[in-house]
């Protein structure tokens, strides 16, 4: 046997916002004692045994808590749907096939964390097609994220996905037009914030790429000091701070001692640097009106990051 089963109480599944209780749970040996307690993220099919169906919104309530728990660990798992009273008998079926199949077949998805990239051309690349994934949200759907992160970009498998990058969690995003959104004030993580939506201006798609250009600056400075002044104080402090540091004079104080191997990167984010930041009678942090010009230039400087990086690599 690959798996084993047991009976749950709310302490025996971890990893979610609220304790829960679940009658059965069939998991995978996995070298663990068998009271060890259990992880959302590797439940591998959901069910609620009822004795009658009158109540059935609040078993789909209670199924949609489950999934909820489930997908906020596992981001990237494709969902899917069945219904158990027309056949009763494939359900017996399939449950039972499910306690056989491997990850794979179960479609748990492989992703990790931005910080478990293990050369920085894949660093860049997650990066990269994170921001291929907003330019569509935002030209082709009206939608834009507002929360660009290092925890809302994930690494994917590139063989499964086609990808190295995904974008994930569109709590904060806004549609554009509707007037609706996750969030009423400033939006964003502190450090990542653009310097504009910490002085109050509207968010627009130029300050989602200022907020990647960030990230990838923050993956070569994790303690460092220096970025300390980019999430305490007041948000007029904070700006002040970043827009200090992306003047050309600041910036090459950023570059100055970086780990080691982003060295080879620093070309790459001072030309970053300057198609984000131009000069324009001053330091510019403004939007220009083509969408266009900053993503086709920011995607086309970090597909030719990568290549070189590739190169350097092999």
């Amino acid at each position: 046997m690959r798996r084993r089963s047991r009976q749950t109480d709310p302490k025996d599944l971890v990893g979610a916002e609220a304790q829960r209780q679940i009658d059965l749970f069939v998991r995978r040996k996995n070298g663990q004692p068998p009271d060890a307690a259990h992880d959302w993220g590797d439940v591998g099919v959901i069910g609620e045994l009822e004795a009658s169906s009158n109540n059935k919104k609040a078993t789909l309530l209670l199924l949609g808590r489950y999934v909820r728990d489930i997908f906020s660990c596992r981001p990237t798992r494709c969902p899917g749907a069945f219904d158990i009273h027309e056949k009763p008998e494939r359900f017996l079926h399939v449950i039972a096939g499910y306690t056989m199949m491997n990850d794979g077949e179960l479609g748990l998805d492989t992703f990790t964390e931005l910080d478990g990239y293990v050369k920085i051309s894949e660093l860049l690349e997650a990066l990269r097609d994170a921001m291929k994934a907003h330019k569509p949200l935002y030209l082709k759907v009206n939608i834009l994220h507002r929360d660009i992160s290092e925890n809302n970009i994930i690494i994917t498998d590139c063989k499964a996905t086609g990808l190295m990058g995904m974008l994930i969690d569109l709590d904060l995003a806004k549609e554009l037009g509707s007037g609706r959104s996750g969030a009423r004030c400033r939006t964003g993580t502190m450090e990542f914030m653009a310097i504009e939506v910490l002085r109050g201006i509207s968010h627009a798609y130029r300050h989602d790429l200022e907020s990647f250009f960030y990230v990838l600056l923050a993956r070569d400075h994790l303690t460092d000091n220096m970025f300390t002044d980019w999430y305490n104080g007041s948000f007029r402090k904070i700006a002040s701070a970043k827009r200090g540091h992306m003047d050309a004079n600041g910036f090459e104080e950023i570059l100055e001692f970086p780990q080691p191997e982003f060295d080879c990167v620093k070309p790459f984010r001072r030309e970053l640097r300057s198609i984000l930041f131009p000069y324009s009678d001053g330091l510019f942090i403004g939007t220009p009106k083509d969408p266009e010009v900053l993503y086709g230039a920011t995607i086309e400087a970090f597909d030719k990051a990568i290549d070189d990086n590739n190169a350097m690599e092999r």
